[in-house]
């Protein structure tokens, strides 16, 4: 079970690592471009862009058009400020809008009337470090664990394995060879 939930975590850690790596892409291109994925159905109409450093997911009752059903991905040149376009509070408005950070829910949309709207921003440094908080306290539990194990201590619970280097007396997890602390030195009075 141990090793099962030692693998699960190792491949959500080498996920958000990617989703970090590719969070970070997205940012840097956002500055040259907006760009946004339509996923367009008969009831609803759902867009995931990226612009000027922020990332943004839109939902949108009724679709504006059902007759581009499916998905479609459309670049944009970026506005001259973060917050003038479509999706900015000058069109929708808001509920929070804070250090960049956005959220309007079932509001009605200024620009295409009936329409109702939900719309969440996220800046793209604030997407980047929460992808990147998994990946580096695996790293720092791997540097202690390490570290622990070339200490001569248990890797189970951590207890000093120097007096009995065969097995811990605190947990009962038999020690590994590989990584057993070098012998105390001795030293003769003479």
């Amino acid at each position: 079970m141990k090793r099962l939930a030692r693998i699960l975590t190792a491949l959500l850690t080498a996920a958000s690592a990617l989703a970090c790596a590719g969070t970070a892409v997205l940012w840097a291109r956002s500055y040259d471009a907006n760009r946004v994925l339509f996923w367009v159905r008969p009831d609803v109409e759902w867009h995931f862009g990226v612009g000027l450093g922020e990332l943004w997911a839109y939902r949108a009752v009724p679709p504006a058009s059902v007759d581009e059903l499916g998905f479609r991905l459309q670049t944009y040149q970026p506005p001259t400020a973060p917050r003038p376009w479509g999706y900015g509070p000058p069109n929708i408005p808001f509920v929070f809008d804070r250090l960049g950070f956005g959220f309007a829910f079932d509001a009605t949309c200024r620009t295409l009337p009936g329409r109702r709207v939900c719309c969440a921003i996220v800046p793209c440094w604030a997407a980047c470090a929460l992808t990147a908080l998994p990946p580096i306290i695996w790293l720092v539990r791997r540097l202690r664990r390490r570290a622990a194990r070339l200490e001569g201590r248990c890797k189970n619970c951590g207890y000093d394995l120097r007096a009995t280097p065969d097995r811990c007396p605190e947990c009962g997890t038999p020690a590994d060879p590989a990584h057993a602390p070098a012998s105390p030195r001795r030293y003769s009075h003479e």
